[in-house]
């Protein structure tokens, strides 16, 4: 099974780093939200089996997670380097 990681980062320009890998962009955008603010959190970020994850976050009650391939470069649209699995 491969490393998913559960987002869309920008530089400081707001300019969207599309061609750096999704590790790279996670890192750029923690580094502008490094306090939680009104309407504007990074969300937790889990490296670990996407099923087990998964069924964790249905127990909380979450609606959804998303996945993405940590070494992807963003593209807009589907792709198959972001899933999304909704909560039934």
């Amino acid at each position: 099974m491969s490393t998913f990681a559960p987002s869309i980062s920008s530089n400081l320009t707001g300019a969207i780093c599309a061609s750096s890998h999704y590790t790279e962009r996670r890192r750029g955008l923690a580094k502008l939200v490094h306090k939680p603010r009104a309407g504007l959190l990074l969300d937790a970020q889990f490296e670990d089996d996407g099923a087990l994850v998964f069924q964790h976050a249905c127990l909380l009650g979450c609606e959804r997670i998303v996945s993405k391939r940590k070494h992807s470069r963003y593209r807009s649209g589907r792709s198959r380097d972001w899933v999304k699995m909704k909560n039934r």
